[in-house]
């Protein structure tokens, strides 16, 4: 825990001279952390994986920075601080991948002493003497490294937006030949442009034709396949419709509880997650372009659903 229990507030103030000398004379060997913020002007892009993959995707990314600090593992780049709002980037198994640290956050910083290897923290350079080449970072720099974060990893993108308009973004293609390391051209695309440069224009332009006549770009199978995952991924309400046996999409209405009791029993029994509130299922349920209202009795009522009489007794 940090000795400066109030340590935040020096994100967006900066400490007189006196408290500075107290807090010296007060913890003369306790580690030293820098806020982050409008204050000190900078933010951290703290990298918190040993995959060396990622590590590479996310630093293709980012801007180089003159700063870098290094811990126990992966390594803390310093920017310019613009306001931008604090969030992390976990992986598919929640473990942490990255974490953008601006105000209410903390760098560590060296010669501190790391509590799990007792080693001093390190940094390529000192940040006094770097600051002003730090760089900044952009207002999107949430959307960046979390779009390297899903090509790099190959995973379908999940989200917590139920409906389609996150899933209507993607076109999705599956590449399901590999290439041997012995026949794998690195320069590929360059040698592609400059023999075939006209063709590809060419091509280009009967596809914009195509395009303009169907109003949409087309869609492969593999692409509605992996749609298809991504809504259920993304929405259980779709997944138990297309699994739980005598629930089916139709002309008919169902009572919202007796369907929701359903969901929540398969859930439980089949998928082994967490079911949703009765208001978010309903909600959700709209997600999938179902009508959900009341009825004359003032019970809400699912239509476009049918269930076998012996799941809606």
């Amino acid at each position: 825990m940090p000795d400066i229990t109030q340590w935040s507030t020096y994100g967006s103030q900066m400490p007189t001279e006196l408290e500075m000398q107290h807090w010296l004379a007060s913890f003369p060997r306790g580690n030293i952390g820098l806020p982050l913020g409008p204050a000190s002007g900078l933010c951290m892009i703290d990298i918190d994986t040993e995959d060396q993959a990622l590590i590479d995707a996310i630093m293709n990314i980012l801007p180089p920075s003159p700063w870098v600090r290094v811990g126990k593992k992966g390594m803390g780049l310093a920017y310019r601080f613009e306001g931008q709002k604090n969030f992390k980037l976990r992986g598919a198994a929640g473990g942490m991948i990255m974490e953008f640290l601006g105000l209410g956050n903390q760098m560590v910083m060296p010669p501190s002493i790391h509590p799990e290897t007792q080693q001093p923290y390190t940094a390529n350079a000192n940040l006094w003497d770097v600051l002003d080449k730090v760089p900044c970072l952009g207002e999107d720099i949430e959307d960046i490294p979390m779009c390297a974060h899903w090509f790099a990893s190959n995973y379908l993108p999940a989200s917590r937006d139920t409906t389609r308009g996150f899933i209507r973004r993607w076109l999705i293609l599956d590449f399901n030949k590999r290439v041997a390391d012995k026949d794998k051209v690195t320069n590929l695309a360059e040698i592609i442009v400059a023999e075939e440069r006209q063709a590809i224009a060419a091509w280009a332009l009967e596809g914009l034709r195509r395009l303009n006549d169907a109003e949409d770009f087309t869609e492969p199978a593999c692409h509605l396949f992996r749609i298809g995952q991504m809504r259920r991924i993304n929405n259980s309400v779709q997944a138990f419709l297309e699994d739980a046996a005598g629930v089916e999409r139709g002309d008919g209405e169902v009572k919202a509880q007796e369907l929701y009791d359903t969901y929540v029993q398969h859930i439980q029994n089949y998928r082994r997650g967490t079911a949703v509130s009765f208001e978010r299922f309903m909600q959700m349920c709209e997600d999938l372009d179902l009508d959900v209202t009341r009825d004359l009795l003032g019970d809400y009522v699912v239509r476009g659903v049918c269930m076998a009489a012996k799941f809606a007794a």
